[in-house]
C-alpha cells in the first residue's frame, strides 16, 4: 500500500495516505452512504433478489 501511495501521490506524505489512500474524507472522496443517504451496492443487490422472488 506503500508503493501505491507513493506512485498515486507523489511528494506527499505517503505513510498517512497508505492505510485507505484517501487524502481527505469530504463529501466528494468519502463514503455515499455517510453524505448522501445512499445505500450500498449490497443493499440494492437484496431489493432485486426480493422483487424478483415475489
Amino acid at each position: 500500500m506503500l508503493a501505491r501511495a507513493k506512485r498515486c501521490y507523489p511528494g506527499q506524505r505517503h505513510q498517512w495516505l497508505a492505510d485507505n489512500l484517501a487524502s481527505c474524507s469530504c463529501w466528494m472522496c468519502g463514503n455515499p452512504r455517510r453524505w448522501l443517504g445512499e445505500v450500498t451496492m449490497q443493499e440494492r443487490r437484496q431489493d432485486v433478489r426480493d422483487r424478483d422472488s415475489e
